[in-house]
């Protein structure tokens, strides 16, 4: 593995110092892509230079070659259905914030509604210890039921601790959580998503129109500037 590691350290490094020798050191680095390069392959070399010296023993070096990883955003340039996903989660970065903030307060408006009715009464028979006797607890418990994390069977569990007669408010609070903190928000989740793939395919459509648009022009330019300059120059004297 260390030998393979090498190897590859040292294709990067002669990749960098061509780009170095054909560009020159100031056209080289306005590239952001080759700063990355460059940081990748310095790190890849004080990582063998720190293991020669044997100054890192006791300390696990390795993880600097983690940082490797982040070639693989490269692949962004080679992949245009990539880019069309990593712009459509930056552009719904702000709008799930406000998604995100919905469903806690969801979350907590239920686990206050939980410990409100069921206040030491909800005792699961199946030794776990989610209950609505504190907020913590509860709203843990909440957030297990929207995990969907074997939800169900806490709920008959949570409900086999109480009276036949009122074991209906468990499952009807159980299943009113679930839907609605599941499928509701769920579905404002993939909503955002959708609404902003529309958003980037339009985007995309435009910028394409505008560079056939851009290129439509040159080509006119250049192909009237040809036949016009030559008429000028063979005009009789």
């Amino acid at each position: 593995v260390d030998t393979i590691d090498l190897t590859f350290t040292c294709i990067f490094t002669v990749e960098i110092a061509l780009k170095l020798l054909a560009f020159g050191p100031v056209g080289c680095f306005q590239s952001k892509w080759n700063i990355f390069d460059f940081t990748l392959v310095a790190l890849a070399w004080v990582e063998v230079g720190l293991q020669t010296q044997d100054v890192g023993s006791g300390v696990n070096l390795t993880v600097l070659r983690t940082f490797r990883l982040f070639r693989l955003v490269k692949l962004l340039h080679s992949f245009p259905g990539l880019q069309r996903v990593i712009q459509m989660i930056t552009l719904s970065l702000n709008q799930i914030v406000y998604l995100v903030a919905v469903l806690v307060l969801i979350m907590v408006v239920a686990a206050l509604l939980g410990r409100e009715i069921f206040y030491r009464r909800f005792a699961p028979t199946d030794g776990t210890q989610f209950n609505f006797d504190s907020f913590p607890w509860a709203f843990i418990t909440i957030f297990v039921i929207l995990s969907g994390e074997n939800w169900n069977e806490i709920m008959y569990s949570g409900a086999g601790s109480l009276p036949p007669e009122n074991q209906w408010q468990v499952v009807l609070y159980f299943i009113v959580v679930f839907v609605v903190g599941t499928f509701f928000v769920l579905n404002l989740f993939i909503a955002v998503l959708l609404g902003n793939i529309d958003k980037v395919k339009d985007a995309n459509a435009l910028k394409a129109r505008k560079q056939k648009a851009a290129e439509q022009q040159r080509k006119k330019a250049s192909q009237g500037g040809g036949p016009g300059g030559a008429g000028r120059g063979d005009s009789p004297s």
